[in-house]
């Protein structure tokens, strides 16, 4: 039982302690910025929140772990365009995108969300007492001189080079710690191209979605209360909890309007904690950040989903149409289990008007009366500003224990749309989160040259598999090109709506096959092309180009959709250093001389006649090959390409195709 009254002895008790240390607190910290009396953060101007912030940072790199790991990333992987921190939230105050959808439109829908989670416990006076653990910036707990008592990312899961968390398309923001609490380690790498792997949702090197970001946090910060969860080690407090988050987004049409945002919630403490509840909060703005206070909330406990949208009718910051605004939804797919083994799902949501008693994140007392199991209040019926607060609980957890959930971040248009991609999303967890995606997108380097530039790629796309359909199903490459650093690919796609949903490729090389012209079905009237069956290339030379003036490439992989099914093409992202390139064509050198290869016939009998072209003549090593031409079996003639400098194979049983090229080096 929480002893309410001791607790409130307590804080007087330390108010009169410690009340003139607290005045000069106040005053030190008014010197820094001037935050604005008696106003909730959301109604600071931008200047306000901007200095604000300032601050705040400047607070947070003083402390001693934690915040200057800190950092940012983008999840832009299908329709859903979002900042989110590997300190939890998903969206920050004054901050866009923050669940932008569509994507590019500049329309957001929240202001923040983020994980919390609390337990009861036993501090040191006897008293058992609710500790929360949170990382929200409007509302969030702190102490007087404005440290966080909550989450903090742990640098073994962060690339301190990096500016932002690791993200699967990125592999140089992964950490490169060769320690075992690097989770991106692999100790039994046989080279250096497998030592840092993905931390997959089932084994090491899985990536399952088209775009994923993972990071770990804590909350040995949170010393708000005297409870020390570490029997050999006072300095770690909080409740001993350390959380492995994971966003997903598949860019297939079907699951373009949903982030997965997955949490390992792990007891690293000494102690069990016998009452643990887990859940998000939040604050939604349907209709723009300054149209807030029209919103109306819902919740379905059957779906175990909570919802909301605005005031049928009403304007909005965007100047669309009622009609067009989207709904945005939260689903539990998977939540934490009780004793007997059994998934707890929603089991409480409160929608309480903002920055009242009962949405303060802060106040851990009233969020464990919030967060009870059974309470669900919408509060008020009428349209108003709310803050979400919806949680799965009790459940325990010994040390050592790791329980999860998860949660759909969910676009719709109109309820029936939101519902069904809630559907969706189920189904998606049902299968573990193996969904069709994208072919892998090639790895492409480009070269200048003297009023040209060489573009060439692999070929791993072709190799990509579906684990959803069962099937290779690689269709085709799209390469683009840009003079504003990617802002624009080309001419602008619209749909029938005006939106802009892509751009128009330089050109285009597909499979020779019976897939071809435009995709049988259309997505808001505009149907995928597949190509016109002009044969696989891996290079490319674009001769339109001015000497002394960088341009930007990117090639993409696409599949042929399963028309059958409904399931429209998906095209790979386009991610810098991947298959997104910079080129500057410079005329060459005075006396620069180009490089050129002879071949000479010498063993055996051939009919297959062999070409070179040097694509990249800085990497020349003045090598010698030798091509080896299999014929043992009369089904398939191979190739192998043997660098004879070196003895490596370069080229390994490479079928004789028709004037396919094999590009090595």
């Amino acid at each position: 039982m929480i002893n309410a009254e001791r607790f409130k002895n307590i804080a007087i008790l330390l108010v009169v302690i410690i009340s003139c240390i607290l005045i000069f607190s106040i005053v030190g910290m008014s010197q820094e910025v001037d935050i604005p009396k008696n106003k909730p953060m959301k109604y600071w101007t931008f200047q306000e929140f901007k200095k604000w912030f300032q601050w705040h940072q400047r607070v947070q790199l003083k402390k001693p772990f934690g915040a200057a790991d800190r950092r940012e990333g983008v999840m832009d992987g299908n329709k859903i365009r979002t900042v989110f921190y590997n300190y939890g939230s998903v969206g920050r105050p004054n901050t866009e995108p923050s669940i932008e959808w569509p994507k590019e439109s500049g329309h957001g829908y929240a202001y923040e969300f983020g994980p919390i989670i609390g337990a009861l416990v036993v501090d040191v006076h006897g008293d058992t007492i609710p500790i929360f653990s949170e990382a929200l910036i409007d509302g969030g707990d702190r102490s007087p001189s404005g440290k966080v008592w909550g989450w903090q990312p742990l640098p073994t899961s962060l690339n301190t080079n990096s500016p932002t968390p690791a993200m699967s398309n990125n592999p140089d923001s992964w950490p490169r710690n060769q320690t075992p609490d690097n989770p991106f380690y692999n100790p039994n790498y046989t080279s250096e191209d497998d030592m840092f792997l993905w931390p997959g949702i089932d084994t090491l090197g899985q990536i399952s979605a088209d775009l994923e970001a993972y990071w770990v946090m804590d909350d040995r910060d949170n010393d708000e209360f005297e409870y020390y969860p570490f029997i050999n080690d006072s300095s770690r407090r909080g409740l001993g909890l350390q959380l492995a988050c994971r966003l997903m987004q598949f860019s297939a049409s079907l699951a373009e309007d949903i982030i997965f945002y997955i949490i390992d919630v792990k007891n690293v403490s000494d102690k069990r904690l016998d009452k643990v509840v887990v859940g998000m909060f939040g604050d939604p703005h349907i209709g723009g950040p300054g149209d807030f206070s029209d919103d109306l909330a819902g919740f379905d406990s059957t779906l175990n989903m909570v919802y909301c949208w605005d005031n049928p009718g009403s304007s909005n910051d965007y100047g669309i149409p009622w009609e067009e605004l989207g709904w945005l939804g939260f689903k539990f797919l998977e939540s934490p289990k009780d004793s007997t083994g059994k998934e707890l799902g929603l089991t409480s949501f409160a929608a309480p008007k903002y920055a009242s008693a009962m949405g303060n994140p802060s106040d851990d007392i009233r969020m464990w009366e919030m967060f009870k199991p059974g309470r669900f209040d919408i509060g008020t019926t009428e349209p108003s500003d709310n803050v979400f607060l919806f949680g799965s609980g009790y459940f325990s957890l010994d040390p050592g224990e790791t329980q999860r959930y998860s949660i759909a971040i969910i676009m719709g248009k109109g309820k029936d749309d939101l519902f069904a991609n809630a559907q969706i999303a189920q189904e998606i967890y049902n299968k573990n989160y193996k969904f069709t995606k994208a072919p892998d997108p090639p790895k492409v380097t480009a070269v200048a040259g003297d009023g040209k530039v060489t573009l060439y790629w692999d070929t791993r796309a072709e190799q990509s598999y579906d684990e959803f359909f069962e099937a290779y199903d690689f269709e085709g490459y799209k390469i683009y090109k840009s003079t504003d650093k990617g802002q624009t690919w080309g001419p602008v796609i619209t749909n029938a709506y005006g939106q802009e949903v892509g751009f128009k490729p330089l050109a285009q090389f597909d499979k020779i096959n019976d897939v071809k012209g435009l995709f049988p079905i259309d997505k808001d009237g505009v149907r995928f092309y597949l190509g016109n069956n002009t044969g696989l290339v891996h290079t490319f030379v674009d001769e339109n180009v001015i000497n002394g003036v960088t341009y930007y490439y990117a090639v993409t992989a696409y599949d042929s959709g399963y028309a059958s099914l409904g399931v429209l093409p998906v095209e790979s992202g386009i991610f810098p250093g991947l298959n997104m390139v910079s080129v500057t064509p410079m005329p060459r050198a005075p006396g620069y001389k180009d490089a050129n290869v002879d071949i000479s016939r010498v063993q055996g009998f051939t009919t297959a006649k062999f070409s070179f072209d040097v694509l990249d003549p800085t990497v020349i090593e003045n090598n010698t090959y030798r091509i080896e031409v299999d014929d043992s079996s009369f089904a398939e003639k191979v190739v192998n390409i043997i660098n004879e400098s070196t003895q490596d194979t370069v080229v390994k049983q490479f079928s004789m195709l028709n004037g396919e090229p094999i590009i090595f080096d």
